[in-house]
């Protein structure tokens, strides 16, 4: 087998095993009953996937179809990329649609993945972003191509699965003996039984003491 012969084999075999994950993912998600009790990102999926798998496509008839001659190779090595870039993204996505359509707790259990791996709707956006290299006209259509686009724009619509914790309110209160902590941001300095206590916002503090 030549140079170019093998390397086109590659990358036929990596994108058929990539799309053959995303495939999997789309059985899921659509065979998954009520979404809408899910965080938006599992019905992002149902819908994005199986216009992205058309995508896909277009990548391996072009493959398919490419003669295998030394000017072709380096769009071979590019698939290839391309297809080991998508897997662990299409894994992600194939292992969350399950756990969402077999998990009794979905919640507690999408917390759990979440903390140690991407939500759902990164994996997505990911995915996506890693296929913008094959959206020339080297590998697909202009219709592909602008598939491509909106499928990424609607990516990066989608609302956060978990909301980002919000700052709360420090307070600091000191009963012992010694200097309480230096105080920099607005708001009043703690309560202090036994010593100087700073209170105000830095500009024109007041100072007021308590001890005996």
């Amino acid at each position: 087998m030549s140079e170019v012969a093998r390397v086109k084999y590659q990358a036929k075999t990596r994108l058929d095993a990539t799309v053959a994950t995303i495939d999997r993912a789309i059985d899921i998600s659509g065979n998954t009953e009520d979404v809408s009790r899910f965080p938006p990102a599992v019905t992002s999926v149902a819908t994005t996937l199986p216009r992205f798998a058309k995508f896909l496509a277009a990548v391996q008839a072009n493959l398919q179809s490419s003669a295998s001659d030394a000017m072709a190779i380096e769009k071979y090595r590019t698939i290839q990329d391309v297809a080991l870039e998508l897997a662990p993204n299409a894994q992600r996505i194939e292992d969350l649609c399950f756990m969402f359509s077999s998990a009794e707790d979905w919640k507690a259990e999408y917390e759990r993945e979440a903390a140690t791996g991407k939500p759902l709707e990164q994996a997505l956006k990911d995915l996506l972003n890693s296929a913008k290299r094959v959206a020339k006209d080297t590998y697909v259509e202009e219709e592909q191509s602008k598939l491509l686009q909106s499928l990424l724009k609607e990516a990066n619509e989608i609302p956060p699965s978990f909301e980002k914790p919000s700052r709360g309110n420090v307070t600091l209160n000191q009963y012992g003996d010694g200097n309480q902590f230096t105080h920099f941001g607005k708001g009043n300095q703690n309560y202090s039984t036994g010593g100087q206590m700073v209170t105000g916002d830095n500009h024109h503090p007041t100072f007021n003491y308590t001890g005996n």
